[in-house]
């Protein structure tokens, strides 16, 4: 895929199906896999960036993340992968703010 060549809302819209394939892969790993408590590990992948949580979890099966993903990633213009980071954020921050109040 030829990032030069796309659209921004195509640039934006496969930056997304990404996105989703990190939460989707975190959520299994908080849930079913990590040693830490669901709690610690979405707060730990809250400080670092889409890219970095990407990395965590490319060619992991379950995933479907590839080295193109982050290829992919790492190409977009900086405002598209700014909102999606954010957006990486803002979701991560309301699940811990649930898992807080269910802990309390």
């Amino acid at each position: 895929m030829n990032i030069q060549t796309m659209d921004k809302d195509l640039i934006e819209g496969v930056g997304r199906k990404i996105l989703e394939n990190v939460l989707e892969a975190l959520d299994y790993w908080a849930w079913n896999c990590s040693p830490s408590t669901p709690l610690e590990t979405y707060s730990s992948y809250n400080s670092i960036d889409l890219y970095d949580a990407a990395c965590d979890f490319c060619g992991w099966s379950r995933a479907h993340i590839t080295e193109e993903d982050l290829k992919f990633l790492q190409e977009m213009p900086d405002e598209i992968y700014d909102k999606l980071n954010q957006e990486y954020h803002e979701r991560l921050e309301g699940v811990i703010e649930k898992l807080s109040e269910e802990d309390e």
